[in-house]
């Protein structure tokens, strides 16, 4: 349901999109990507991309997730306190599986980033010449 309700969002604002007149491709690139990178250091359009992708990685990932959490549970000391020591015991396939989801996360995430990134560089375009006017 809420795969269905991102997806009908984010085609409902690219179709928005289309029709608006927009400023010079090179710019709007441009400004897209210090958006991105200004909404990576911002720990709330984070929580806000990462909502929106929850759900939304390959079944293999959320496998890996489940047993790369079951193999670090394994590492840790009845009291419950970890220290880095205690995990850097990981063996190398353990650490492989972390990697890859973590890099299939990172994808995920970076195309909502680049989502909200378009969306508002879009609307700052598009409303540029009425706040000069």
């Amino acid at each position: 349901m809420a795969l269905q309700h991102q997806t009908m969002s984010r085609s409902a604002q690219r179709a928005y999109d289309d029709q608006a007149p927009s400023e010079d491709g090179e710019a709007l690139a441009e400004r897209i990507d210090a958006l991105i990178e200004q909404y990576r250091a911002n720990p709330a359009k984070v929580a806000e991309a990462d909502q929106w992708m929850s759900g939304t990685l390959s079944e293999g990932a959320y496998a890996g997730i489940e047993s790369m959490f079951a193999d670090i549970g394994d590492r840790i000391p009845p009291t419950g306190k970890i220290l880095g020591s205690d995990l850097e015991s990981l063996p190398q396939p353990v650490i492989d599986k972390i990697a890859a989801v973590a890099r299939e996360a990172s994808a995920s995430r970076s195309v909502y980033l680049r989502d909200l990134a378009e969306a508002a560089a879009n609307s700052e375009s598009r409303f540029a010449p009425e706040a000069a006017a």
